[in-house]
């Protein structure tokens, strides 16, 4: 057989097997694919099935709500959420003056309770005989009372007392802190006046009398007509015997010298 014609075959041959493999994996791709299909197609229907079995809610005897119950279960959870939120809200500000919240429950639909009413208790009374810890008290109250973000009128009643109060507390304070003043300069006011007491005393201690004066310008004072007559002995002595004066009536002293 010439050369070429085996070369020929050889290669129809190979061409044969590339296409049949070729072919083949098309085949086990569209297999692949239908099985894809097939799986989908089942997946969906088991979901149906599962929806069409899984009961929504249900009463206390299993049997599912109609719609109306439906509608009301899901409002009732709404309220039951709020309600707690808003209590919450109340006993987060109110602190130490706030106590825990107490709730009104009413049956679902479904058997379950829900809460539709909610209050804290609260200790909003004024602090006696300290009206600023009684500001204080009312500021945290009216925080509390004011808390959620819808508050009740209840809730606004009490931050309304709470005010009140606060009020008359700060007038109370205002009046004992001007007592404390007045208290205060009165008691400065007699600190300079028994300053100035004590020093009028020490200068009128230490001036003399009037007798007492009196008595020395009577002891010191000469006598008028002794001193009279002194000055007028000083005078004629004086005249009649001027110092150093030599008398002419007397003896010369052979001794004597003029001064």
């Amino acid at each position: 057989m010439p050369p070429g014609n085996a070369e020929h075959r050889a290669a129809s041959q190979s061409t044969t097997a590339a296409e049949e493999s070729a072919g083949s994996r098309r085949s086990t791709e569209r297999a692949t694919d239908g099985n894809q299909d097939v799986a989908g197609e089942k997946r969906s229907e088991d979901e149906e099935r599962e929806s069409a079995v899984s009961p929504g809610p249900t009463r206390p005897d299993g049997t599912p709500l109609d719609d109306q119950e439906i509608r009301q279960l899901d409002q009732l959870k709404r309220t039951d959420q709020e309600v707690r939120q808003h209590e919450r809200a109340h006993e987060v500000a109110g602190g130490a003056y706030a106590g825990s919240a107490s709730y009104e429950y009413e049956s679902g639909p479904d058997g379950e309770r829900y809460a539709v009413a909610g209050e804290v208790p609260i200790d909003y009374g004024p602090v006696p005989g300290d009206p600023q810890a009684t500001i204080d008290k009312m500021q945290t109250v009216i925080s509390a009372a004011m808390a959620p973000a819808e508050p009740s009128s209840k809730d606004r009643q009490v931050a309304s007392q709470a005010r009140q109060y606060m009020l008359e507390a700060k007038l109370e304070a205002a009046m004992q802190q001007s007592e404390m003043n007045n208290a205060r300069a009165g008691a400065e006011s007699n600190r300079d006046e028994s300053v100035d007491d004590a020093g009028a005393t020490a200068q009128a201690d230490s001036a003399p009398s009037a007798n007492e004066s009196s008595d020395a310008i009577a002891v010191m004072a000469p006598d008028p007509a002794s001193a009279a007559a002194a000055q007028g002995s000083l005078a004629a002595a004086s005249v009649a015997q001027p110092p150093n004066a030599v008398d002419p009536t007397a003896n010369p002293d052979p001794t004597a010298r003029a001064a």
